[in-house]
């Protein structure tokens, strides 16, 4: 009698392990990003012989389905030291991504890049065993990507952040180029996605030639997670009006811009580029843009010429 109830106590909480296990590696959708949530990561493309560098992403607006992320990087002579995101959590990821413009009342500048259209990377719910189709279009239109995904494991992973569980999922197809060689290679993909992070905490990229020969291998990984976090003194600060405009498309960003009458610079070709840094400055020694606003524009302006 008694070696019965422990077989019932025994099987009883092997039921409940399991559950528990199964629930955990189930999950439904993306998590929202609170206010201040922020990413330090480290990329590192050994294919370029560059150095590594770091970049920062924080959240500093979070409704209407989206996150708005700022982001810094410390790249040497990056095209872009300064950006916005918007992070479409519906879809998992990046969908629109705008320069950043202190001195415009929304803090945007122009959109350089968009992911619209294309088959998202990340098709909720996770659960180990799933599989799709992914294909998706260069940054730069001139090609696109094929891929079959499978979500491969929930397992722990150590990054210089910390220790994580996380889900594994494997990408594996071709890149194509439509312009230029039209040529295509193999490409091989692998994210873990964290949701005590709400991202992903690492990510490994190679592509080939079509000789076999590797032609990009880069890692990206978590070095400091850090949620809730104090915003930036340098990060923008989005109107409630922007949000909403921005988030149906290019043609409400463009009338958002262009409905702006708070430009405290006239960017005219009548003005010389004295006078507008002249005006820039007046602006800084007043105190109404900060240090970090007053060398990006005076760079955009002097870019310009």
């Amino acid at each position: 009698m008694l070696i019965q109830r422990l077989k019932f106590v025994f099987f009883s909480i092997l039921i409940v392990f399991n559950i528990n296990i199964s629930n955990a590696q189930k999950l439904d959708a993306q998590p929202i990003f609170d206010i201040g949530d922020k990413w330090t990561y480290r990329y590192h493309n050994t294919g370029d012989k560059k150095d590594p560098y770091l970049y920062t992403q924080q959240t500093y607006k979070s409704e209407n389905g989206s996150g708005w992320v700022y982001v810094e990087s410390q790249q040497l002579r990056a095209q872009r030291v300064q950006s916005v995101g918007r992070y479409d959590y519906k879809r998992g990821g990046f969908k629109e991504r705008f320069e950043f413009n202190p001195l415009n009342e929304n803090n945007l500048g122009n959109r350089y890049s968009e992911n619209l259209s294309a088959v998202d990377y990340f098709q909720f719910p996770f659960y180990v065993g799933k599989k799709y189709a992914v294909k998706s279009d260069y940054a730069n239109k001139k090609g696109y990507f094929e891929y079959d995904v499978e979500i491969q494991s929930f397992e722990n992973i150590r990054v210089e952040a910390g220790a994580f569980d996380a889900y594994k999922i494997k990408f594996e197809g071709w890149w194509y180029n439509t312009v230029d060689d039209r040529g295509h290679g193999r490409s091989t993909l692998v994210h873990w996605f964290a949701p005590s992070v709400k991202r992903v905490i690492k990510t490994e990229y190679s592509d080939f030639r079509q000789s076999g020969t590797v032609f990009n291998s880069d890692t990206t990984e978590l070095v400091k997670w850090e949620p809730k976090a104090t915003l930036s003194k340098a990060l923008p600060t989005m109107p409630q009006q922007a949000i909403g405009s921005m988030a149906v498309g290019k043609d409400a960003i463009a009338g958002q811009l262009a409905s702006d009458k708070q430009k405290p610079i006239d960017n005219s070709p009548s003005k010389t580029v004295t006078q507008r840094l002249g005006e820039l400055k007046e602006l800084f020694d007043k105190g109404l843009i900060t240090k970090e606003q007053h060398e990006y524009k005076s760079a955009e302006i002097i870019k310009d010429l």
